[in-house]
Formats: structure tokens, C-alpha cells, sequence
């Protein structure tokens, strides 16, 4: 290597930062910023100790390793280390230099420290929010215990519990996610996904049935979801004049 790289090292398992940081040391040319058990000790340390490199886990209890990103504020490459198959990693592989999957080995790293010398450093500008999905991808879903991967596609809507949210599947399954609903209006594609008031999203590709009752306030019917869902006279107007175009 040119000049020695930094690197911040994040992951909830001692033993993984230590395996990972051995073999940094055997290979040489990387200086060890610092290293966190967390998100929130990684926000801090990467904001003081500003790491050229970040190995960062995927599964950090009770959050992943994603919602590190939008708290960085200089460019900074990133290296998913995860025990999750290419399959999973490659469907939410987002601006990472690259993946590892552990147990990391010591070929595959030097691998991943070539490509850091080769790409530029503007490379991987840390994104400002959630990065947008399409209808095609797939994307994680993540409670206080469970990490699942679901296509775009199969949720029928998205209801506000507080500063979380309930995500609703087509298959008929729902869970609390650690997300707000500000987020998923931002990542979701437009159409199908429309925001109706404060606390609900739904999939218009989704809807089975409405029902009108009263003045103007209507009952929403959505594929493979039993909660049927009670919407105002905004709400229900915004969702005529969708579906009527549809």
C-alpha cells in the first residue's frame, strides 16, 4: 500500500473484532482508528476518529448496520462483514466498497484492501437518508429480534406505532419494524406506494376493496391483511382520485 489506511471496525462481537483485527495486523498497511460495539459508539467514533475504512457488521442489536450511514458526514468506504449468503448481502448491498463473509479470511480481505486502494475516495459518499428502493428489490425488515428479507413488491401497507412502524405482507405475516414511517415514505416507490395521512402507507396495487360509508370517510381492504383500515374524508378523497386513475 501507498500510505496506511485507517479503519474503524464495528461489530457486537468482540471476538469477530478481534479475528478481523489480527488479520488487518498480519497484513500491515492499516492503522486501527478505533472500534465500537454499536451504532451509537460507531457514529462517535467515526466522527472523531474520521476512518479512511470501516468494517461494519450488518446485525447490531437493536439496530443494523445501515442505520450507521446516515450519521456519517465525510466520505468514508464501507465493507459490510456479515454471516448473512451473497444472496441476502446482494440485495442490500448498498454503496459498500464491498461484503465479507465471515468468518473472514485472510485472502479474501487483502482482496478487499486492493479494491480500497483502487477506488477513489469520493466513491462512497455516505448517502443523506435511506436510499430509495425499487419495486423489484428487496428489502430488510428488522424487529427487535428477527432480521427478514421481503421483496418491495409483497407489502401491502405500512402503519405508524409510535416511532416505529407495522409492515404488512401480502403472505398475511405483519411485524414491528425499527423504522419510522418518514423513512419508508422517502425509500418507497411512487406508485405504487402512496402516503395517506400521518400513520399510513399503503401499495395501490394492493387494495381489494373500498368501502364508502357515512359523509366521505371510507374502509380499505388490502390483499392478505385482515385489519381493515379506516381512512378520513383527505385520506379518502387522495385515494379515489388515485385509484381512479389507475
Amino acid at each position: 500500500m501507498n500510505r496506511s489506511l485507517s479503519a474503524l471496525l464495528v461489530d457486537d462481537e468482540p471476538l469477530a473484532r478481534l479475528h478481523l483485527r489480527r488479520l488487518l495486523e498480519e497484513h500491515g498497511g492499516v492503522t486501527i482508528a478505533g472500534e465500537a460495539g454499536c451504532v451509537t459508539e460507531a457514529a462517535t467514533l467515526a466522527k472523531s476518529c474520521r476512518p479512511d475504512l470501516i468494517f461494519l457488521d450488518i446485525d447490531l442489536p437493536p439496530h443494523t448496520g445501515f442505520d450507521l450511514l446516515p450519521a456519517l458526514d465525510s466520505p468514508q468506504k464501507i465493507v459490510f462483514v456479515t454471516a448473512f449468503d451473497e444472496f441476502a448481502v446482494r440485495a442490500f448491498e448498498i454503496n459498500s466498497l464491498d461484503y465479507l463473509l465471515k468468518p473472514v479470511s485472510a485472502a479474501r480481505l487483502r482482496e478487499t484492501l486492493r479494491r480500497c486502494e483502487l477506488a477513489p475516495s469520493s466513491v462512497m459518499s455516505p448517502p443523506s437518508c435511506v436510499q430509495r428502493l425499487l419495486i423489484d428489490d428487496q428489502v430488510v425488515l428488522r424487529d427487535r429480534q428477527h432480521m427478514k428479507l421481503a421483496p418491495v413488491r409483497q407489502i401491502t401497507a405500512i402503519k405508524a406505532e409510535g416511532t416505529y412502524t407495522r409492515v404488512f405482507l401480502a403472505e398475511g405475516d405483519s411485524l414491528i419494524v425499527l423504522k419510522p414511517i418518514g423513512e419508508w415514505e422517502f425509500c418507497l416507490p411512487a406508485p405504487p406506494f402512496m402516503r395517506l395521512d400521518r400513520s399510513l402507507i399503503i401499495n395501490c396495487e394492493a387494495v381489494t376493496d373500498l368501502h364508502v360509508y357515512g359523509r366521505d370517510d371510507m374502509r380499505v381492504t388490502l390483499k392478505g391483511v385482515t385489519e381493515v383500515f379506516v381512512l378520513g374524508r383527505t385520506a379518502s378523497s387522495r385515494l379515489r382520485s388515485t385509484m381512479a386513475g389507475r
